[in-house]
């Protein structure tokens, strides 16, 4: 039976049960957002500025138009941080000096192209060419209305209209990775006793929260009754939906008895150009945290009052993209809207054709229906990465920036570039700064360099060989951060030490060079991964299974490694009591995602396939369960509690309960066989597989102790080097009845904050 999630009373005109939409077991095909989910983000933030229209009887309907313009973010010169020399003189040059030579050597056998050797002459890079493979078909995705950046005057829109039906074409990657997962698994679970079978179709059916505005009679809304109850309430506690709407004399038919149109006031025809708003910026004598946290609004839309410092030291999306001086931008990323990306670029970019090119694994330029309007407009393209296999993406989410005068700016995020992903969720980024052309000092910013270049070269099509050649020779010196990356191909366990692996081959090599690697004999240790997918096991057998973060990250953290723990709970458990050591998994529960600011919506960004198949179960209760921690939706330390994670943090303390931190890892990096990679059969255990191309940026302790901030990217304690966390530490571990979230499960009667209904999948 197929459940359905209701956003309104009644079912759209003109819908049947075959406009449901198959997403059996391809999670991660909607890395976080579809049309769907958009139409449901603009009329969640066009709801937030109609509220004084909405609800003349509330306390939201006082608010005051500011009056302020809209406009675009001028060029803001970013302060880059003051980072210390990390590297060790003596040890660090004489292993320079050993990689170089390596490196060199790699040159004369063809396996690395030149750029990525430094040298004081500029020799042109030959690459390898290798044919492009066809991309994936994809179904063409829905008309978005075009860009206009000419102001109107303030006119009425509608937004209301009859949903045609249409397969999600922005799926996320992490269920992809699961459906290839469970066709790869379909013979070994036969084997194990397990019940073969496909998992069962999901889907959802939404029609927006849509109460009239009426000028002529006030009316009363759930928002109406919401501020109403929280001006008696504790704005800390957690939002109880049904209190609040049962405190109310109307029935529920009553109050949203007119689910069609929205009628609002609108200065603007470009729905994406979102009003600039104050950031506040802290000043410290110490250094700053590298990772910063994107702008997040969405806590506007509640009635009640929210802390003051929910953004501070934030980096708006204007900020990146925004500034007058941009020359030409690289877009690496998973899902684009690009009619929502146009929106942010200054003006002047735009009036001089500046050069855009976007490198996803699915064609969302040509596959547009306006893209020969837009190709005319604007000097845009795209590159299809190849892949290989179907169950692969490309999930990197990375800007290269080229500005004025010779700057370049690298941004490693996790964000995709959709409506809710910048509005709806928790996102978090590193920037390189400002770098210019010279030659790299240190040891960590030529590791750096020769990371990228060797990551840019796997893609191997004349667009990234290009843009290696012009990042090539800028001076890295100021860059602290390792560069963690995946990238498909067969690489082996022996390479680690010193040659070009990709997936956990990597975070292993960067772990040893760093001397990060942890010694049971230092006390306990805490290892976390907060991630928004847990795919399908990577391995099984009778009845047990091998997780990703069980059996292969965690084993790898340790100097003492070992590389093939037996599938099960048993042998995990053995391996925690013998290396001394506590996994968290931290993963919204169903109420974090409820009492979000979005309601159920943006669960539709966050998979974990719990209950479909023996299988599932099996790994949900082995190796998942007993190290879940909430996101925590009921606290307020943190500023994100209520805007549910797109982030993925990976880190481990030093075995001091969470006082300090030995290394953070944030980037695209979920927990899954695809993006980290897994062993490959009868290989002796030295061959490991990866699929799917992603990007993350580690942070390693040095001189500064490490310490997580909150609210702010600087700690008051000059002497610590702070990391900027959305979700407190230690984290929460879920209550007796808290379940994690999945997509396809039915939460029965709890209410969202806007009223809605999930009763399993995401579909209209």
């Amino acid at each position: 039976m197929k459940h359905h999630t209701r956003a309104a009373l009644e079912k759209g005109p003109g819908r049947s049960s075959s406009d449901a939409i198959d997403l059996s077991d391809s999670e991660d095909k909607r890395d976080s957002s579809s049309p769907e989910v958009e139409r449901f983000v603009e009329s969640m933030l066009r709801m937030e500025k109609s509220k004084g229209d909405d609800t003349k009887g509330s306390k939201g309907s006082k608010r005051k138009d500011s009056g302020s313009k809209r406009r675009r973010r001028s060029s803001s010169k970013i302060k880059k941080p003051k980072l210390g020399d990390v590297d060790g003189p003596k040890e660090a040059e004489d292993d320079l000096l050993e990689t170089e030579a390596e490196l060199k050597e790699e040159l004369e056998r063809g396996l690395v192209p030149e750029a990525a050797v430094e040298s004081s002459s500029e020799e042109e890079i030959t690459i390898v060419e290798e044919k492009e493979s066809s991309p994936r078909q994809l179904r063409r995705r829905r008309a978005s209305s075009g860009s206009n950046n000419t102001p109107k005057k303030p006119k009425k829109v509608k937004i209301a209209e009859d949903v045609k039906s249409e397969k999600l074409s922005e799926s996320s990657s992490s269920s992809d990775e699961e459906e290839a997962d469970v066709k790869e698994e379909d013979a070994q679970v036969d084997e194990t006793g397990f019940s073969s079978g496909t998992d069962p179709d999901v889907s959802y059916e939404s029609e927006d929260v849509k109460p009239r505005a009426n000028g002529s009679k006030a009316r009363k809304t759930r928002h109406s009754l919401r501020s109403k109850a929280q001006e008696q309430s504790n704005p800390d506690d957690p939002i109880d939906v049904d209190k609040e709407i049962s405190t109310s004399e109307e029935s529920q038919d009553d109050i949203m008895e007119d689910p069609a149109v929205i009628e609002i006031a609108s200065d603007s025809d470009n729905e994406g150009d979102e009003e600039l708003k104050p950031v506040p910026h802290t000043t410290s004598d110490g250094p700053r945290s590298q990772i910063q946290l994107l702008s997040n609004f969405s806590h506007e839309l509640l009635s009640s009052p929210t802390d003051p410092d929910i953004n501070t030291d934030t980096v708006s999306i204007h900020e990146l993209l925004g500034a007058e001086d941009l020359t030409e931008t690289v877009q690496f990323n998973f899902n684009v809207d690009i009619d929502y990306f146009l929106t942010f670029l200054h003006p002047n970019f735009l009036k001089k054709r500046n050069k855009i090119t976007f490198i996803t694994g699915t064609p969302f330029l040509s596959s547009h229906p306006k893209q020969k309007e837009i190709k005319e407009k604007y000097d845009i393209s795209e590159i299809i990465a190849n892949l290989p296999n179907k169950f692969a993406s490309h999930h990197t989410k990375m800007m290269v920036n080229f500005f004025a005068a010779g700057a370049v700016e690298i941004v490693i995020l996790t964000a995709n570039i959709t409506q809710l992903d910048f509005n709806g969720l928790t996102q978090a980024c590193w920037r390189s700064g400002k770098l210019y052309p010279g030659k790299t000092e240190g040891l960590t910013g030529k590791r750096f360099r020769l990371d990228l270049m060797r990551y840019l070269a796997r893609y191997k099509q004349d667009v990234t060989n290009g843009l290696l050649k012009k990042l090539d020779h800028l001076d890295y010196s100021a860059v602290t951060v390792e560069l963690v990356a995946s990238a498909p191909g067969t690489f082996n366990i022996e390479d680690v030490p010193k040659g070009d692996v990709y997936g956990f081959g990597k975070l292993r090599q960067v772990l040893e060079r760093n001397d990060l690697l942890l010694d049971s004999e230092e006390g306990t240790h805490n290892i976390l991964a907060q991630v928004t997918s847990l795919a399908y096991p990577f391995k099984s057998a009778k009845g047990e299974t091998a997780s990703v973060f069980s059996h292969l990250l965690c084993p790898l953290f340790f100097k003492e490694w070992e590389k093939d723990l037996s599938p099960g709970a048993y042998a995990f458990e053995e391996h925690q009591a013998n290396f001394d050591y506590q996994p968290h998994i931290v993963f919204p529960t169903v109420d974090d995602i409820r009492h979000s600011n979005f309601g159920y919506m943006t669960g539709s960004a966050i998979h974990f396939k719990y209950q479909d198949s023996a299988t599932h179960k099996a790994q949900y209760e082995q190796n998942i369960k007993p190290y879940l921690r909430k996101w925590n939706h009921s606290e307020r330390k943190t500023g994100r509690e209520l805007t549910p994670p797109h982030v993925k943090y990976y880190a481990v303390d030093n075995a001091d309960g969470w006082k300090s931190l030995k290394w953070v890892l944030i980037g695209s990096h979920n927990l899954s066989k695809q993006a980290w990679g897994a062993p490959k059969a009868r290989s002796g255990g030295n061959l490991y597989d990866v699929s799917s191309y992603e990007l993350s940026i580690l942070i390693p302790e040095k001189e500064k102790p490490l310490v997580a901030t909150y609210k702010r990217d600087t700690d008051k304690n000059a002497g610590k080097q702070p990391v900027r966390f959305p979700f407190s530490l230690p984290p929460t571990p879920y209550g007796a009845h808290d379940k994690p979230w999945s997509p396809s499960a039915d939460c029965g009667s709890k209410k969202d904050r806007w009223g809605n209904l999930h009763h399993g999948g995401f579909s209209l």
